[in-house]
């Protein structure tokens, strides 16, 4: 939905070319990936030690120390960097702009924002869950279906059928970026009202 995934590939790519440079080809281009990783969560969050975490987490299954002072580094001057951007203009990394007032929730939404976490951290457990079982299951199928259920294009295209049925029964903004959603979801108006042609909204189908 936002940003730091292309910037994320753009650092690494960035990082991926400098070591073709004479005077960055004697450093390790792990290490310099990791960097890049963590200089892209760094910029757009202006968190560096979640920079480090995510790069920790992405690049290899096992992280070099030495890694960590690099990484720390280049996702310092990063935040830095972004600091330094927005204080000389302050809408330049921003992608939706939103207006509230200084307090736009009740003290009770809590409540409901506590379980809202809840919900997804549950069902991001599942999902694991599941992605581990048929990963799993997907051998033993295999071994006594080596022809259509196994091939790759039947399962791409099963995958894929099924994510547009679904999209399908959504709605229209389920076919569309998610970044206008996005817009709508944090637009002041009521969804139920985006049926109304008067109103500002990307789509029209929020209320049926």
């Amino acid at each position: 939905i936002g940003i730091e995934g292309p910037v994320i590939h753009i650092s690494a790519i960035i990082g991926r070319q400098l070591t073709k440079i004479s005077m960055f080809q004697h450093i390790d281009r792990k290490m310099l990936l990791s960097a890049a990783c963590a200089c892209g969560i760094a910029v757009i969050f202006s968190a560096p030690i979640g920079g480090v975490l995510f790069s920790i987490e992405v690049t290899h299954h096992y992280y070099k120390i030495d890694s960590y002072w690099s990484a720390f580094v280049c996702a310092t001057f990063a935040a830095l960097f972004t600091t330094i951007v927005q204080a000389i203009a302050p809408t330049t990394l921003q992608l939706l702009h939103t207006s509230f007032t200084h307090e736009p929730f009740e003290t009770y939404e809590f409540i409901i924002f506590m379980v809202l976490g809840a919900m997804s951290g549950f069902l991001g457990a599942c999902y694991v869950q599941l992605h581990q079982y048929f990963s799993l299951l997907r051998p033993k199928i295999a071994r006594f279906h080596n022809g259509f259920w196994n091939n790759a294009y039947v399962l791409a295209a099963i995958v894929t059928s099924t994510y547009v049925l679904c999209a399908f029964l959504l709605g229209e903004f389920a076919f569309q970026p998610s970044r206008m959603a996005i817009s709508d979801l944090f637009n002041a108006t009521s969804l139920e009202d985006c049926t109304h042609e008067v109103t500002k909204c990307n789509f029209s189908d929020w209320g049926k």
